[in-house]
């Protein structure tokens, strides 16, 4: 198509950066104060991994929104839809890894909320499951090459996704002191989400992403280690934090300092993806030469 290497990236950025506004769109539709409500949206527009995903047209951001859009319109219907159904088929066949927040979806609204109506569920899962056959079909046979994905220690793998998910592809190893006091808050809001997660009565927001977030910490400590294939759990992970924050005093400073460090880190990631001399398999430059 000879598309420019700068508006691959900015395809790739809006698409993704779409999937981020529909996860805050619910966000939005809580109680927030005018505070929280700026803070949040801040939060969600200066997410590291975002902007240091690493890769332009590749499948990382295009998965992002139709997870999105599946879970924004099951949300905010209250019930399974087309739409929903049709986001989450067609993500499966971006990658295996759609399956996490369907799995997600449907152990909230089945397991948790124990809502099945045979008419729309049954519906739901039948237009899901046709539009993912495809999927299906190539993960049957994709199956003995899986544990090549893995790495062989967990504790790298655990170490790979924190600093990834906090600091995006623009920081190294050295670097990642800078994402440390992003981690922290994000990590202190993650905690305060799993507290409240017991309380009655249970946000559907808040199950939904605490969900994603426990498949995707599975999926880590059996060795995978690929932070931006969880580009699409970024959203649901900053939710996750801002709902347990509000249900606490120290949301006044603990919101506005995580979007701080958030721009912070995020800065510094393209900054040196700028300064950068490294070549970029598949980031900022590829080579034309054969």
């Amino acid at each position: 198509l000879q598309i420019p290497l700068w508006l691959q990236r900015l395809l790739a950025l809006a698409g993704a950066a779409a999937g981020f506004a529909l996860v805050l769109d619910l966000l939005w539709r809580r109680e927030l104060d005018r505070v929280s409500r700026w803070a949040a949206a801040a939060l969600f527009l200066a997410a590291p991994l975002l902007y240091g995903m690493g890769a332009s047209l590749r499948w990382y951001p295009l998965l992002v929104l139709p997870v999105a859009l599946a879970t924004w319109s099951a949300e905010r219907a209250g019930r399974p839809t087309v739409l929903s159904a049709v986001g989450f088929g067609l993500a499966a066949n971006i990658s295996f890894l759609a399956a996490l927040p369907a799995i997600a979806y449907c152990l909230w609204r089945y397991g948790i909320f124990r809502r099945f109506d045979p008419r729309i569920d049954g519906f739901f899962l039948a237009l899901t499951a046709l539009l993912a056959l495809p999927a299906f079909i190539a993960f049957a046979a994709a199956l003995p090459h899986l544990p090549a994905q893995a790495d062989s220690n967990v504790l790298v793998a655990v170490g790979t996704m924190a600093l990834g998910l906090s600091g995006g592809y623009g920081l190294g190893l050295s670097q990642g002191v800078i994402a440390l006091p992003y981690a922290l808050l994000l990590g202190m809001g993650l905690v305060a989400a799993m507290v409240i997660v017991w309380r009655k009565p249970l946000d559907a927001l808040l199950a939904i992403s605490l969900l994603v977030g426990l498949l995707c910490l599975i999926l880590t400590l059996l060795g995978f280690a690929k932070p931006r294939s969880f580009l699409f759990a970024v959203p649901f992970f900053l939710a996750a934090a801002v709902l347990g924050s509000m249900r606490f005093s120290w949301r006044r400073w603990h919101l506005p300092a995580l979007s701080a460090a958030a721009v912070g880190v995020t800065l510094a990631a393209l900054w040196l993806l700028s300064a950068s001399d490294r070549p970029f398999k598949r980031n900022l430059h590829i080579d034309d030469a054969p």
